[in-house]
Protein backbone atom coordinates (compact mmCIF):
# COMPACT_ATOMS: atom_id res chain seq x y z
CA UNK A 1 0.00 0.00 0.00
CA UNK A 2 3.23 2.45 0.60
CA UNK A 3 4.05 2.01 -2.89
CA UNK A 4 0.78 3.10 -3.76
CA UNK A 5 1.13 6.25 -1.96
CA UNK A 6 -1.08 4.99 0.95
CA UNK A 7 0.34 6.27 4.82
CA UNK A 8 -0.12 3.20 7.31
CA UNK A 9 -2.13 4.16 9.01
CA UNK A 10 -2.43 7.65 8.58
CA UNK A 11 -4.59 7.05 5.20
CA UNK A 12 -5.36 3.28 5.55
CA UNK A 13 -5.34 1.20 8.81
CA UNK A 14 -4.36 -2.62 8.57
CA UNK A 15 -5.20 -5.50 11.36
CA UNK A 16 -4.47 -9.60 10.76
CA UNK A 17 -5.97 -12.47 12.33
CA UNK A 18 -3.31 -14.07 14.20
CA UNK A 19 -0.95 -12.93 16.34
CA UNK A 20 2.60 -14.48 15.03
CA UNK A 21 6.38 -13.36 15.52
CA UNK A 22 5.64 -11.67 11.88
CA UNK A 23 2.97 -9.78 13.32
CA UNK A 24 5.20 -8.67 15.98
CA UNK A 25 7.91 -7.61 13.55
CA UNK A 26 5.83 -5.71 11.05
CA UNK A 27 4.14 -3.76 14.14
CA UNK A 28 0.69 -5.09 12.64
CA UNK A 29 -2.54 -4.74 14.82
CA UNK A 30 -3.66 -8.42 15.36
CA UNK A 31 -5.97 -10.46 16.98
CA UNK A 32 -5.16 -13.25 19.34
CA UNK A 33 -7.58 -15.54 19.73
CA UNK A 34 -7.62 -18.93 21.34
CA UNK A 35 -6.82 -21.53 18.97
CA UNK A 36 -6.73 -24.62 20.95
CA UNK A 37 -10.54 -23.87 22.12
CA UNK A 38 -11.36 -22.79 18.78
CA UNK A 39 -11.11 -26.40 17.93
CA UNK A 40 -12.10 -27.96 21.02
CA UNK A 41 -15.44 -26.44 20.29
CA UNK A 42 -15.13 -27.17 16.54
CA UNK A 43 -14.86 -30.70 17.93
CA UNK A 44 -17.84 -30.52 19.94
CA UNK A 45 -20.30 -28.93 17.18
CA UNK A 46 -19.21 -32.77 14.96
CA UNK A 47 -19.46 -34.55 18.56
CA UNK A 48 -23.19 -32.64 19.00
CA UNK A 49 -24.34 -33.18 15.64
CA UNK A 50 -23.52 -36.95 15.20
CA UNK A 51 -24.93 -37.85 18.80
CA UNK A 52 -28.15 -34.91 18.04
CA UNK A 53 -27.20 -33.41 21.14
CA UNK A 54 -26.79 -29.56 22.06
CA UNK A 55 -24.55 -29.50 24.86
CA UNK A 56 -23.04 -26.39 24.41
CA UNK A 57 -20.01 -24.12 23.67
CA UNK A 58 -17.46 -22.69 25.34
CA UNK A 59 -17.02 -18.66 25.12
CA UNK A 60 -13.86 -17.83 23.34
CA UNK A 61 -12.06 -14.52 24.30
CA UNK A 62 -10.61 -12.38 21.48
CA UNK A 63 -8.06 -9.61 22.07
CA UNK A 64 -7.20 -7.25 20.00
CA UNK A 65 -3.21 -6.13 19.91
CA UNK A 66 -2.45 -2.96 19.09
CA UNK A 67 0.50 -2.30 17.18
CA UNK A 68 1.35 0.55 14.82
CA UNK A 69 -0.60 -0.17 11.57
CA UNK A 70 -3.85 1.55 12.83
Amino acid sequence: MRRLGFSIPGDLGITGFDKTEVAHLLDLTTIDYPVVQQAENAFSILQNRWNNTNNGLNTLSYKLVERKST
